[in-house]
């Protein structure tokens, strides 16, 4: 019975094993250009976040192999820290959202999100991603400038209503209109990262 299975799906197999062999080799020649590429977006990242005045150092947790992915960065202008940033992940409406949080040097107040990682509802979730082509601050517009300047001292949450229409307390983030589950999503995680944040720099 074996022998005529094997007659049967020889071909079968030894495809699927050409491919799988196909697969791995393509993603080996192709890991330096991904993990570049991931480098190359981060860094643009914070660069919007903290300006292209600013330089950047990634901080490695103590003992770490040397190519180690930084645990939080250090934005310095002038020779002097303008602020800090680190990656943060949490469950979104599809799938688990990577956000680059910034804080600035007195660890007081949010820089503000870029979104490394999202596969969100286009049109609805999505819109976390979005922001103003020439820098300027819309939070009547944009989702990611509700965070910009906001305390790190308090717990971010919802508001539902119109920002026009509503005076905001400081920790209050005005929600997606038809996305809300993103909404709290990005509220949930920097809030954790704010939280990170502090524990690592001791604060």
């Amino acid at each position: 019975m074996l022998n005529e299975f094997m007659k049967k799906s020889w071909l079968a197999l030894v495809s699927a094993l050409c491919f799988g062999l196909l697969v791995s080799a393509v993603n080996m020649a192709l890991a330096g250009k991904i993990k570049q590429n991931k480098i190359d977006k981060r860094d643009g990242m914070l660069e919007k976040l903290f300006g292209q005045d600013c330089s950047f150092e990634g901080v490695k947790a103590e003992g770490a192999a040397e190519d180690a992915e930084p645990i939080y960065f250090v934005a310095k202008k002038g020779g002097q820290v303008d602020g800090y940033a680190l990656i943060w992940t949490g469950p979104g409406f599809a799938e688990n959202i990577d956000l680059l949080v910034g804080f600035n040097a007195g660890l007081d107040m949010l820089k503000g999100f870029a979104v490394m990682k999202s596969a969100e509802t286009p049109g609805f979730g999505d819109q976390i991603t979005l922001e103003d082509k020439e820098g300027k601050y819309r939070p009547d517009l944009y989702y990611k400038d509700r965070f910009i300047n906001k305390p790190i001292d308090k717990v971010l949450v919802r508001a539902d209503d119109n920002i026009a229409d509503k005076h905001l307390k400081d920790e209050q983030v005005v929600t997606i209109s038809g996305s809300t589950v993103t909404s709290e999503a990005v509220i949930v995680i920097v809030n954790g990262a704010k939280k990170q944040m502090v524990k690592l720099l001791n604060k």
